[in-house]
């Protein structure tokens, strides 16, 4: 198996070092994984989330060493994507190279989406459509990444009892979305984390991979999201099966950049 989502005490919420990960993903059977560690400029309160690039790619090499013939390591980035720091990722990660980055969308406006203060005071059609119109800028603006993490992760924190994005009331943001990404060759990631959040089901949802699917994308990674030790690999096996549900027989991983299709684990 394959976890290409997981963060490491190089992350300012993760909980293990990045050898703790590894010998989890170990006990856990994956073949291969992919530290995504955060880089989040500008966060509520003018807060930057910084990555120390030198460091993190000391304790990759040194990882990689460690348990060479055992576990393949990829070395990533999760970059938090907001209009006013654009010019700041991209000078990031034109100087620091990453076999792979994940372009996620974690605040909106100055507002945080993880303690539901985004969605303070709209409905929940009004935020959930003003959130698919937000990445759908971002996706269009800023190119300097390879899959877009969990689509519709607003699903995943307070706001509203309701929280299902479906490709029916969606179907334009969502189509719009995924045709530009598709365009542009880059993918999404299926993210299991939902399933920690009590959403029964994945970030996004068998709906809008599927649609993914029929419009033709085919770059598609997996991942738990994991920050802390109960967390690695959590539900991996469900989101493999949306894959497989949606119409994928392989998940992508990635080496310089560059995607290369595997079959999906048996």
């Amino acid at each position: 198996m394959y976890d290409y989502h997981l963060h490491s005490t190089n992350s300012p919420d993760g909980r293990l070092s990045i050898e703790e990960v590894c010998e989890l993903a170990i006990q856990k059977g994956f073949k291969e994984i992919a530290f995504t560690e955060h880089l989040d400029y500008d966060c509520p309160g003018h807060i930057d989330l910084l990555l120390d690039y030198e460091k993190y790619s000391e304790e990759i090499d040194r990882a990689r060493e460690k348990y060479f013939g055992a576990l393949n390591i990829v070395k990533g980035l999760e970059m938090g994507l907001q209009p006013q720091v654009m010019e700041r990722n991209r000078d990031f990660v034109r100087k620091n190279p990453f076999d792979f980055i994940i372009g996620s969308v974690h605040h909106i406006d100055g507002l945080q989406l993880f303690n539901g203060d985004f969605c303070q005071g709209k409905r929940r059609e009004e935020a959930y459509r003003s959130y698919l119109q937000e990445v759908d800028r971002l996706v269009e603006t800023f190119a300097d990444f390879h899959v877009l993490g969990h689509m519709d992760v607003i699903r995943r924190y307070p706001g509203f009892d309701d929280r299902t994005i479906s490709t029916r009331e969606y179907a334009d943001l969502i189509d719009s979305i995924l045709k530009k990404l598709i365009r542009s060759h880059r993918g999404i990631e299926v993210n299991s984390s939902g399933f920690r959040f009590k959403l029964a089901d994945t970030l996004p949802t068998l709906d809008v991979v599927t649609r993914y699917r029929e419009l033709g994308g085919e770059i598609i990674t997996v991942g738990s999201d994991a920050h802390r030790t109960d967390a690695v690999g959590y539900k991996i096996e469900e989101a493999y099966q949306v894959l497989k549900t949606s119409g994928f027989n392989y998940v992508c991983l990635f080496r310089n950049g560059a995607p290369i299709k595997v079959p999906l684990p048996v």
